[in-house]
């Protein structure tokens, strides 16, 4: 017993540590920043506070994603159960064959994915809403979030690359999905490479079955939208819309 309470009373003073010492990397940030003056602050001065590449090295929008990777983290540790690989909270005996659906779309074609890391999945139930977040990558805006209402399903996928969303959007083609207008992400002082876009689709199922094999579907194409990674470099460096780059499944030429 005291070697189990020494081993927590470890891990408290660590989380201690960890927690000093990104509380000084915010009170650092915070002291270099220029001024507030009346309320207001400069294009250039939200620009470098946003990018995800400071001209220092460090600021804000790295600290959030560090903190999001903490959070991450803390979450593995505190998940109540594991359902077919995806980390679930609070959910419901409703919620399990859904997850289970999902995670089997995702496992049928991880292998695909070799050694690129994502499509770490978590699930939890909010009220009436089951909640399944996908990190397709390691980036804080490649993310798919899937919020199920009865039968009611709204997809968001946020991404950096125009191509590699609307790769994903026609891998889904034929599901019933129908997707909102294309939304881009922008201060009109952020630099160019940290424009992101989101994109929402909506799916209303028949019956519970239904519902089930629309997630699966789902679970099974994102490990190609994350692969699609060089293809979207590759048309960025040419300029080209046509690299030779092929759907894995479909044998498809982006």
């Amino acid at each position: 017993m005291s070697a189990s309470i020494g081993l927590w009373e470890s891990a408290f003073d660590e989380r201690l540590r960890l927690h000093k010492r990104y509380r000084e990397r915010l009170d650092r940030l915070v002291k270099a920043r220029p001024p507030i003056v009346d309320e207001m602050l400069s294009n250039s001065v939200i620009a470098e506070m946003s990018s995800g590449r400071p001209v220092s090295s460090d600021g804000f929008h790295l600290l959030i994603m560090d903190l999001h990777k903490e959070l991450t983290r803390l979450q593995n540790e505190m998940s109540t159960e594991e359902v077919d690989g995806a980390r679930a909270y609070a959910i419901t005996d409703c919620d399990r064959p859904l997850i289970a659906a999902f995670m089997r779309g995702v496992g049928r074609t991880a292998p695909l994915k070799f050694e690129h890391p994502g499509l770490a999945t978590t699930a939890a139930r909010s009220g009436d809403t089951l909640l399944i977040q996908n990190d397709l990558g390691t980036t804080a805006a490649h993310v798919l979030v899937v919020r199920v209402t009865g039968t009611a399903v709204l997809v968001t996928h946020t991404d950096i690359h125009l191509q590699r969303l609307r790769f994903l959007q026609s891998l889904l083609e034929g599901t019933g999905l129908q997707w909102d207008d294309l939304v881009s992400r922008q201060s009109s002082a952020i630099a160019e490479n940290d424009l992101f876009y989101v994109a929402r689709g909506r799916y209303e199922a028949p019956d519970f079955s239904s519902l089930a094999a629309f997630l699966e579907r789902l679970g099974s194409r994102l490990v190609f939208s994350d692969r699609l990674e060089p293809c979207a470099q590759e048309i960025k460096t040419t300029g080209s819309q046509r690299t030779g780059c092929k759907d894995p499944a479909m044998g498809r030429r982006t």
